[in-house]
């Protein structure tokens, strides 16, 4: 069990606030060819009773035999849940009697199953995650499908889906939120599809879920359950706990009892209505199937299956995040859907070695294939299994874009282009003359004459220099989006800008370094800003001093920011009395940081490591990239740039 249920994850009622209890079982279609006792197909969609053999349709003499590859999907799918591997189980019937089921009895596994405890690690709904334990997994054969609709008189029955092979994973009784549940559901058929051992298609049936609900007072003992049958939407599995657990604590505060029973969900309704009172085991008098022998692995087997497991999301969103530089969210939406993660994977392959850098290659590509591909797929109502463009076509267009050839704008023309009518980015840009416009005359005529035309706007952008971003877009239009807004915006910031004392807030012109502005033979103008440097340097250590200095005149204009914030950090703690050490050993790590806080007896007090961070605007940082840093010292006339 977790720990106490947070308060909002509690439901209110009119006595006060009560726990939601929820267990789930997942019935999921295993992929296999043939049914789990017979040679019959399991193909979906053919006409009624034409996968059928004589042992589904339980014609007298006819022997079950296993399908061995159904056991190794049990074993594949209890080893992605983390659970244990039985290696012996036992194979029971289950009695009773329903039009759909031509035996009379289910196969299925009782007290041995094949698969034991496992676990399930979800994010909730409050940024935090639940462990939700398996309880087991076990093999059972589906039933067939009774057709309701099909003649005025009669039920019609269709034996195709009779005798497929299902798994049951059945959780444990820790979770405690429709939210969560539905989490949950989502989450074991991710793994499945990962692992190939279901495909977790709930509109054919391929995976559904029973789902039990009780409530209770926070901290009483559990409730009374009810049971809620065959749901095959996520969605539908979270309204109908929604609305079970709010019908349970309206009977209870109402003075009433629940009734441990089965029930359905109505989606249209959107209720719960009884269905029967509910089964316990020995009303299905259970006994092991006396045609089939106990099942018997080696660990060898199981361990030879463990070996050939592929990797499962969990672990690859691990790896984005730490080999790719990828954001916990980016890399969740990439990984939730198998074929998504190998289309990115596919696409990001292309760019090895990657030509801006593993963590920016990777954050443009994941733009691209979570924004502009899943949204026209989303459109376009297709699974990214049947994307019109390929991985080979996305990796090239986005190439086109990091060698400048074409901007964002012309780029999704481009990628508008290939999902309509195919064909390579590159021949296609040449084609249609779509190559970006990078010549600096050309571009620098068309940004005059735009600030020639908007003498009111010049005006402007001098006390507001974020306007800057309309005369882009005047640019890009006058160009047809054709012109290169990193030298659209590098000649509108010269021409808007270069009359007037720029400001600390703008960012630095090309070719600029922050050293020429710190140092005495370099620009004029900035005598307070190299006096207040000189004064820091001049409280700090002699050998802390010689290295900031080398690191800024050496160094690029990062290298300049980071240690400039250094100095100001060492500086303000002698200033406040502390004693540093530079550079100090830590003991049982490789590591030095910056400096640490000392004691009279030289005993550390903590380490310091000084991190900067670049602050840009959403305009800055669409259009050139180039961030600037935030100065923290407002009376200090420090370089444009800082």
């Amino acid at each position: 069990m977790n720990a106490p249920t947070k308060a909002s994850k509690l439901l209110k009622g009119a006595t006060g606030e009560w726990e939601v209890v929820i267990g789930l079982e997942i019935h999921a279609q295993v992929t296999s060819r043939s049914k789990l006792f017979s040679g019959a197909s399991t193909a979906f969609g053919g006409e009624p009773n034409s996968h059928v053999s004589l042992v589904d349709a339980a014609m007298p003499g006819m022997l079950p035999v296993i399908n061995a590859e159904c056991i190794r999907q049990a074993i594949r799918t209890g080893l992605g849940l983390k659970a244990k591997i039985n290696l012996k189980s036992v194979f029971d019937r289950k009695n009773y009697f329903y039009p759909d089921l031509p035996q009379g009895y289910q196969i299925s596994q009782y007290k041995s199953p094949i698969v034991g405890e496992g676990e399930v690690v979800i994010d909730s709904v409050d940024n935090t995650t639940v462990k939700v334990g398996i309880e087991r997994i076990h093999l059972e054969q589906d039933a067939g499908k009774l057709l309701h609709d099909q003649h005025q008189t009669m039920s019609l029955v269709d034996l195709n889906r009779s005798g497929v092979a299902l798994m049951e994973i059945v959780s444990k009784p820790d979770l405690r939120s429709f939210d969560d549940a539905m989490n949950f559901v989502a989450k074991v058929r991710m793994i499945l599809r990962y692992l190939g051992t279901c495909d977790g298609d709930m509109e054919k049936g391929s995976l559904r879920a029973d789902v039990n609900v009780s409530v209770c007072k926070p901290g009483a003992p559990l409730g009374t359950r009810c049971e809620i049958k065959n749901l095959n939407s996520i969605n539908f599995i979270g309204q109908a706990i929604d609305f079970e657990a709010r019908r349970q604590i309206e009977i209870l505060e109402d003075g009433g009892k629940i009734e441990q029973e089965t029930r359905l969900y109505d989606p249209v309704k959107g209720e719960t209505r009884p269905m029967r009172s509910k089964e316990e085991a020995h009303d299905y008098r259970y006994f092991p199937d006396p045609d089939l022998l106990p099942l018997e692995l080696t660990q060898a087997e199981v361990d030879e299956l463990k070996a050939q497991l592929p990797e499962l999301p969990d672990e690859k969103k691990a790896r984005f995040i730490s080999e790719l530089g990828m954001n916990p969210y980016n890399a969740s939406v990439i990984v939730s859907d198998k074929s998504a993660a190998d289309f990115f994977e596919a696409t990001l392959a292309k760019f090895v070695p990657f030509p801006m850098g593993r963590p920016k290659t990777a954050g443009e590509v994941s733009k691209w294939v979570m924004g502009e591909l899943f949204g026209r797929l989303n459109k376009a109502g297709l699974e990214i299994d049947h994307s019109p463009v390929t991985p080979s076509q996305m990796a090239e267009l986005i190439g086109l874009q990091f060698e400048g050839v074409v901007s964002g704008t012309l780029a999704k023309q481009v990628l508008d282009y290939v999902w309509e009518n195919g064909g390579r980015p590159r021949e296609i840009v040449e084609r249609l003359g779509l190559k970006q416009l990078t010549d600096t005359a050309e571009i620098g005529e068309v940004v005059n004459n735009i600030v020639a035309e908007n003498p009111d706007n010049v005006e402007r952008v001098k006390t507001n220099p974020k306007l800057v971003g309309w005369f882009v877009g005047q640019v890009m239009k006058a160009t047809g989006g054709k012109a290169n807004p990193q030298v659209v915006n590098e000649l509108l910031k010269a021409r808007l800008f270069e009359d007037r004392e720029r400001t600390r807030q703008e960012p630095l012109r090309p070719g600029e370094r922050l050293i020429d502005f710190y140092d005495e033979v370099g620009r004029n103008g900035y005598e307070e800003f190299r006096s207040i440097l000189n004064g820091w340097l001049l409280e700090i250590e002699d050998a802390h001093r010689s290295e900031l200095i080398s690191r800024m005149r050496n160094g690029g204009n990062g290298a300049f920011r980071a240690a400039v914030c250094e100095l100001m950090i060492h500086a303000l703690l002698l200033k406040l009395g502390h004693k540093t050490a530079i550079h100090p050993d830590v003991p049982g790590s490789k590591k030095h940081p910056d400096f640490a806080l000392i004691d009279e007896k030289d005993k550390v007090l903590c380490y310091v490591e000084v991190t900067t961070v670049n602050r840009a605007s959403a305009e800055e940082s669409e259009l050139n990239r180039e961030a600037t840093i935030y100065n923290a010292i407002n009376a200090a006339r420090l370089p444009a740039g800082c």
